[in-house]
């Protein structure tokens, strides 16, 4: 999830995971994935990249369980 404060133009500085930041799934595949590419993309390491205005959900998917974080680009 987002930290209070966070912005800018890439999140993956600002994502923590809920039992606290770099958490390592060691030998897991974590699948990233956005709601809406014309607002923001996401890559295979979990790197969020503002795109357009809007609003979007970014979700994290390993081994059956996922994981959201709600995501709003400004101009």
């Amino acid at each position: 999830m987002p930290r209070p404060g966070c912005s800018g133009r890439f999140l993956q500085p600002c994502l923590e995971h809920e039992h606290g930041p770099q958490v390592v799934l060691g030998g897991r595949v974590i699948t990233w994935s956005t709601s809406d590419a014309n607002v923001a993309t996401v890559d295979q390491t979990g790197l969020v990249r503002g795109v357009g205005p809007g609003s979007a959900t970014i979700t994290a998917t390993s081994e059956g369980q996922s994981g959201t974080a709600a995501i709003t680009v400004t101009p």
